[in-house]
């Protein structure tokens, strides 16, 4: 199955717990939490967890 983009453990300290994902082109994703949660993080592209995890692979 051929994806856009997958994160396999990524996490950031203290923010995100470790974490995997796989997104296929055209599905849209909700991410939902409470404040403080880290969802912003894990979806900003300049800056997020998923441009540079400390932990994990993109």
């Amino acid at each position: 199955m051929s994806f856009l983009m997958q994160l396999q453990d990524v996490e950031a300290a203290g923010r995100l717990a470790p974490f995997s994902a796989a997104f296929r082109a055209g599905e849209m994703v909700h991410l939902v939490g409470p404040n403080g949660a880290g969802k912003e993080h894990a979806a900003d592209p300049h800056g997020g967890a998923v441009r540079r995890p400390r932990h994990g692979s993109f």
